[in-house]
């Protein structure tokens, strides 16, 4: 029986997935590699491999040690980093997805980043109907364990970096609901793991309840919070851990592979159906609390 012939389309797509597992075997090499201990792990011909090889060098992004023969990454790949940083920054990502969360569910967003040991707002829409009072404003700060998207940060912190948080900051009580018992934020933060949101319950602004989730780059490390936030009027435990917790974490989601977050990151995770998430051994990184 002859063999069943390949289209051009699928030849040139099995091309480059070939050409994408070399860069990403060569990426993750530390030193130099020979060929044939490329051919062997990717099961890739070396007769291939020097084809592809050949227009690599040429075009600058893997060179060949002279003495040795072997194949490493040169440093012009970088490039692609660098200028997808500077075109495309953390706030031109997440900003649509912010506008369509406040939009759809009447609740004020935000995007927060880590700096140092705070919390910084680098975007916010308000609440469409504008009734939501709130001193949340572009660039303001706020501490990490009072807040919704401050506790998704600190539960990727290690044991270590979590008792020098606390040393150096404290756990000030901003309002009658913030958690100021280390005991109790531990024990939170586990949760926040497991679960994949953290929420804000009158911690931080008294009259504003808070939900969070957190955004994953190319590191499989959390990048930033996105959180939907409003009065105590309209944020009931139901639709928070409900309907606004499902499309939270649709977004997380979306904007964690736009970031180049892996897949493992998500395969064992189980989107909420009526309110709680359910997970499985993939849960949030961090160190052991």
């Amino acid at each position: 029986m002859g063999s069943v012939p390949v289209n051009s389309k699928e030849q040139s797509s099995q091309s480059t997935e070939k050409l994408f597992a070399i860069l990403e075997y060569l990426t993750n090499s530390r030193l130099p590699v020979r060929l044939q201990d490329v051919s062997e792990s990717l099961g890739i011909p070396q007769s291939t491999l020097l084809r592809y090889f050949s227009t690599l060098i040429k075009e600058n992004y893997v060179y060949q040690d002279e003495d040795t023969k072997r194949y490493a990454m040169t440093w012009k790949i970088c490039r692609f980093g660098y200028m997808l940083r500077s075109n495309l920054g953390i706030r031109s990502i997440i900003g649509p997805y912010l506008n369509l969360l406040a939009n759809k569910l009447g609740l004020n967003s935000c995007a927060v980043i880590l700096d140092g040991y705070e919390s910084i707002y680098i975007d916010l829409v308000e609440d469409p109907s504008g009734m939501t009072n709130t001193l949340l404003r572009i660039g303001k700060r706020a501490p990490l364990h009072s807040t919704g998207s401050g506790k998704v940060m600190l539960s990727t912190f290690s044991d270590y970096d979590l008792e020098k948080y606390i040393k150096e900051r404290g756990l000030l009580k901003l309002t009658e609901n913030t958690i100021t018992d280390e005991t109790q934020l531990r024990e939170q933060l586990k949760e926040i793991r497991t679960r994949r949101y953290a929420t804000d319950n009158e911690e931080c602004e008294q009259g504003l309840r808070c939900i969070s989730v957190p955004v994953f780059d190319y590191t499989n490390g959390v990048i930033a919070a996105v959180s939907m936030f409003g009065n105590v009027s309209k944020t009931d435990d139901e639709f928070m851990t409900g309907k606004v917790l499902y499309e939270l974490l649709q977004v997380s989601r979306v904007l964690s592979f736009k970031f180049g977050c892996g897949a493992e990151v998500w395969e064992n995770f189980e989107m909420p159906a009526n309110g709680e998430c359910v997970t499985g051994p993939g849960n949030l990184g961090g160190g052991a609390l």
